[in-house]
C-alpha cells in the first residue's frame, strides 16, 4: 500500500516521565522490600524480645540499602505503641548522627507519617536528636512556619540516669562517629546506658578501615541496594570496601539499569580561573540534565556535591551567576544548603521552591549530604591524586563512594584532569 498517503508517525521517548515514574516506584519509601522486612523482623526479635536488661543491634549495610529506613520504621513503631496506649510515661527516642541535615530529615520523615498537626507535635515532642557538634547534647524538634526547628536541651541529658529514660537510642552514620576519638568518647556512654540501641554503619563510607565499634551487639547485614540504579551500584563497587568478604559487596534489589554515568572532564590552563572553569562545566552538566529530561522539575531532586566548605564558598557565587545566564529565559534555579532543604517541611506535595517559583538545587559539601539522597547527583571536584600514604587514598575513595551513592537514578562527574587521580 501507499504508506506515505497515510502520513508519518513520529515516536518519541518521554524521559522526564520515566524519571518521575522511577522516583514514584523504586523510591517509594513507605514500604519495605522483602529483604528489608526480614532484617527488620530480626532487629525486632532482638530489641523487643529482651524485656529485661539491655539489647542492641548493629545494622551494617552499603549505601542505599536502607539502614536508616529500617531504624525509622522501628522508631515509628516505638512512638506509636506508646501513643496508642496513651500512657503517662511517654516513650522517648534519641537519634544521633554527625550530620545536622540528616537529623532534620529524620524528624521530617517521622512528622510526615502522621496526618494531623496534633499527632505530629505529640510524636515530635518525644524525639530528641544529637548532631555535630555532639558536645552540644540533645535537641528537641518542632515545626514552625513549615520549617523544622531544633531547640537545645539541657546538657545534663548526657548523664546515665537521664539516658535510661529513652526507650530507644539510634546512632546513624556510626562509621564516622566511632572513627573519631572525641566523638567516640561522647557517644560510647550513651550506647552503654541505653536499654535498647541500634547502630547503623557502612565501613566503605568511612575514612578508616578496622573501626572499633562497641562489643556485644547483635549484627544484622543488609546487602541489597534499593536506592540506586544498577549502573550506580556497579560504578560504586570500584570504591567499596568488602572487608575481604565477597558477600559484603552491594547487590541491586531491582532491575532498573538507569541512565549511564556522565563525565565532564577538562583541563585548567590558568589556576586563577580554576573555579570559573568549574562553574562553566557544572552548568554544562546541568544543561545535559535539562536536555536529557526535558520538562522534569528539578526542585529538590538534584544535588551538586563538592569536597569541602572552602570549595563551596568559592564556587557558589560563580555557579549561581553562570546558572542564571544559561537559563535566564527558561528556568530559575536557586542554590540551597542541605540543611535548608531538609528543614523545609510542607505537608502538601510541592513542585516548586518557596522563593518565587524557583527550583531548589541542593549545593553543599559532602559532609552535609551524608545519609541523604537525591534523584540526580552532580559530583564536582571530588577526585584527587592518590598519594603513597594510605590515609590519602582512603579519603579520596570514601569521598567518591559517598557522593556517587547519594544518587537514586543518575550520577554526573565534573572534574579537572588529575594525573594519578
Amino acid at each position: 500500500g501507499d504508506f506515505e498517503s497515510l502520513g508519518r508517525l513520529t515516536v518519541s521517548v518521554d524521559k522526564s516521565h520515566f524519571a518521575e515514574t522511577y522516583e514514584d516506584s523504586i523510591l517509594n519509601l513507605n514500604e519495605l522490600t522483602p529483604h528489608q522486612r526480614d532484617k527488620l523482623a530480626e532487629c525486632v526479635d532482638v530489641l523487643r524480645g529482651n524485656t529485661s536488661g539491655k539489647a542492641a543491634v548493629h545494622i551494617r549495610a552499603p549505601a542505599g540499602a536502607g539502614k536508616t529506613f529500617l531504624a525509622l520504621h522501628f522508631m515509628q513503631s516505638i512512638l506509636q505503641d506508646r501513643d496508642a496506649k496513651d500512657r503517662s510515661e511517654m516513650a522517648r527516642v534519641l537519634f544521633i548522627a554527625c550530620n545536622p541535615p540528616l537529623v532534620i530529615w529524620v524528624a521530617k520523615w517521622l512528622a510526615k507519617r502522621f496526618s494531623t498537626s496534633t499527632k505530629r507535635n505529640r510524636v515530635l515532642s518525644r524525639l530528641h536528636v544529637i548532631s555535630a557538634p555532639l558536645s552540644a547534647g540533645p535537641h528537641t524538634i518542632a515545626i514552625k512556619n513549615n520549617m523544622i526547628k531544633r531547640n537545645v536541651v539541657n546538657k545534663e541529658s548526657w548523664d546515665g540516669s537521664t539516658l535510661a529514660q529513652y526507650d530507644l537510642v539510634v546512632v546513624d552514620e556510626a562509621h564516622h562517629i566511632f572513627r573519631n576519638e572525641v566523638m567516640r568518647e561522647l557517644v560510647a556512654p550513651v550506647v552503654t546506658a541505653a536499654n535498647r540501641c541500634m547502630l547503623l554503619s557502612d565501613v566503605s563510607q568511612s575514612l578508616l578501615a578496622g573501626i572499633e565499634f562497641p562489643p556485644g551487639m547483635h549484627q544484622v547485614d543488609l546487602t541489597q541496594v534499593v536506592r540506586s540504579s544498577k549502573r550506580i551500584v556497579a560504578a560504586s563497587l570500584q570504591f567499596q570496601l568488602s572487608e575481604g568478604k565477597e558477600e559484603n559487596l552491594s547487590r541491586c534489589a531491582h532491575e532498573s539499569e538507569g541512565p549511564p554515568l556522565k563525565s565532564f572532564l577538562f583541563d585548567i590552563k590558568d589556576k586563577q580561573e580554576r573555579f570559573e572553569s568549574y562553574a562553566m562545566h557544572t552548568v554544562r552538566a546541568m544543561r545535559h540534565v535539562t536536555d536529557e529530561f526535558d520538562g522534569l522539575n528539578l526542585h529538590d531532586r538534584l544535588a551538586i556535591i563538592v569536597p569541602d566548605a572552602q570549595f563551596a564558598e568559592q564556587l557558589r557565587p560563580l555557579l549561581a551567576r553562570h546558572l542564571h545566564a544559561e537559563f535566564v529565559d527558561t528556568r530559575q534555579f536557586m542554590l540551597v544548603t542541605a540543611a535548608d532543604a531538609s528543614a523545609a517541611c510542607s505537608f502538601k506535595k510541592m513542585s516548586q521552591g518557596q522563593s518565587g517559583g524557583a527550583e531548589w538545587i541542593v549545593f553543599d559539601e559532602m559532609e552535609q549530604l551524608d545519609g541523604l539522597e537525591r534523584l540526580i547527583c552532580v559530583c564536582v571536584g571530588l577526585d584527587a591524586a592518590v598519594g603513597l600514604e594510605e590515609s590519602g587514598t582512603l579519603e579520596v575513595r570514601s569521598m567518591l563512594y559517598r557522593a556517587m551513592t547519594r544518587a537514586h537514578m543518575m550520577v554526573l562527574v565534573v572534574n579537572e584532569f588529575i594525573a594519578g587521580g
